[in-house]
């Protein structure tokens, strides 16, 4: 302590004022890089993507009225007077290979003879299964409606919508999205018989989808999924890619979805660009050195060995794959 005092009284004003605009310098510059470091965290915290969660979906059920059994769609098929005999043999061979099984579905408006193919019953179909499935999952989650801040829609398999969903919940905060997915058949039956365009008759069937979305921290616990990576792949701009699924009119001016041959090709082409693009984001690091040195040694060695295929069971539970795809793709 004494010398302490000592030192002190050895010290002239010159040196008080010295050391009161060093510690003057200090305390702004511990003041900007505090100011910056709280700025910092703050940008942070508001622009890191958030979390979604898949909480729960549901899936509509149709009443057993609504079923259709093989020989009761066949029966149905022959009194409508549309369908030649070839058409009806061909109807029956797909049937017998869709694997849908007789426990499937078709709208109110396509058991009646003949079929109203109108907006008001195209209407009723789509109300139907868009409520029936959203006031299940309402029951199972206990999610007030007036607490869902993003709705839609899709056709098919949603996964341009559950992408856009996705998206939207990074700007909306603490919110809900539902999205329903569904497809509608009644105004989109085909009456003729062109081959391509009857696949779809005997494929479609009335079915629907909702999904709950969350960015809650606090549904992070009852959530049946954490959404992780959405991929998807586009093929439309190739020519035949356009085509191969595309609605059009036959020869006698009537509507239908036409299936090309080039399906099953072209489907192969996009799942083989889907899974390269997926493969980085999800295959553990040992898969994906393994596939680089077996390309490289390939390549560099021209070494005679087939393309090392990484295994995807290590980064997936589950595939999900259309019901009727590869019967698509086969015929």
């Amino acid at each position: 302590m004494a010398v302490v005092i000592s030192e002190i009284s050895c010290l002239t004003p010159d040196d008080f004022h010295q050391l009161w605009l060093h510690l003057q310098y200090s305390l702004v510059s511990f003041i900007l890089l505090s100011a910056l470091a709280v700025f910092g965290c703050t940008v942070f915290v508001m622009t890191r993507p958030r979390s979604v969660y898949l909480v729960d979906y549901s899936c509509y059920l149709p009443p057993a009225s609504l079923e259709v059994p093989y020989k009761k769609f066949m029966d149905h098929s022959k009194l409508i007077k549309d369908f030649n005999e070839s058409s009806l043999e061909f109807q029956r061979k797909i049937l017998e290979r869709s694997g849908l099984g007789e426990e499937t579905y078709l709208s109110e408006g396509l058991h009646c003879i003949p079929p109203p193919t109108t907006m008001v019953a195209a209407r009723e179909e789509v109300e139907q299964v868009m409520f029936g499935c959203l006031n299940k999952l309402s029951e199972n989650t206990k999610v007030n409606p007036r607490d869902i801040g993003v709705f839609g829609r899709e056709l098919h398999a949603g996964v341009i919508s559950i992408d856009l969903a996705k998206y939207m919940l990074q700007v909306h905060r603490k919110t809900y999205a539902v999205v329903v997915s569904t497809e509608s058949i009644t105004q989109n039956w085909y009456f003729g018989n062109k081959k391509a365009m009857l696949i779809t008759n005997c494929l479609f069937r009335v079915g629907g989808t909702a999904v709950l979305l969350s960015n809650k921290a606090s549904d992070r616990r009852w959530s049946k999924y954490m959404m992780v990576h959405t991929v998807r792949t586009h093929k439309g701009a190739n020519e035949k890619a356009f085509n191969c699924v595309y609605q059009e009119q036959d020869d006698n001016g009537k509507t239908g979805v036409s299936l090309s041959k080039d399906l099953m090709a072209i489907a192969g082409e996009a799942l083989k660009a889907n899974i390269t693009t997926l493969g980085p984001l999800v295959l553990p690091i040992s898969e994906q050195i393994m596939f680089f040195a077996t390309l490289v040694a390939k390549k560099l060695f021209n070494a005679k060995m087939k393309p090392y295929i990484p295994d995807f069971k290590l980064a997936f539970d589950h595939f999900c794959i259309h019901a009727g795809g590869s019967r698509e793709v086969c015929i």
